[in-house]
């Protein structure tokens, strides 16, 4: 039976210990993304409206396919995704490009474990801001 829990529309700075078990829809860029671990660190611009990246850990060990490959290979791809906020136990973060730094907020204690990620090539991160509030 699947789960009829409406998502948390949830910015990603917004991501804390506090939504903990609950079930969240973010929308971001993949900055990283490691085969072996299937962890991807999705990133957005932090609230505060500087030059401060925000980012989270999604494991998307439940969702990569065949079809998957856009926005797996192509770095700082837009995408839309649903999952659960866990805690995280060794957590390996992966492996960044060599000229791009991690965001300034990521707790590598927090998880997202995605049922869902979707391309958002035609989403401007403003607009999502703006639609959340």
């Amino acid at each position: 039976m699947s789960d009829m829990q409406p998502a948390l529309l949830t910015r990603i700075d917004s991501v804390t210990q506090e939504l903990l078990g609950k079930k969240l829809r973010l929308a971001g860029e993949v900055l990283a993304y490691d085969a072996t671990t299937a962890l991807v660190i999705l990133r957005a611009r932090a609230r505060d409206g500087g030059e401060g990246w925000a980012g989270v850990l999604v494991d998307v060990s439940d969702c990569v396919s065949q079809w998957s490959k856009p926005w797996l290979r192509e770095r700082f791809c837009k995408v839309t995704t649903v999952g659960y906020l866990e805690r995280a136990a060794d957590t390996r973060l992966p492996e960044m490009p060599p000229h791009v730094r991690l965001p300034g907020v990521l707790d590598c204690g927090l998880v997202v474990r995605a049922l869902l990620v979707s391309s958002a090539r035609d989403l401007t991160m403003e607009t999502w801001d703006e639609a959340i509030g």
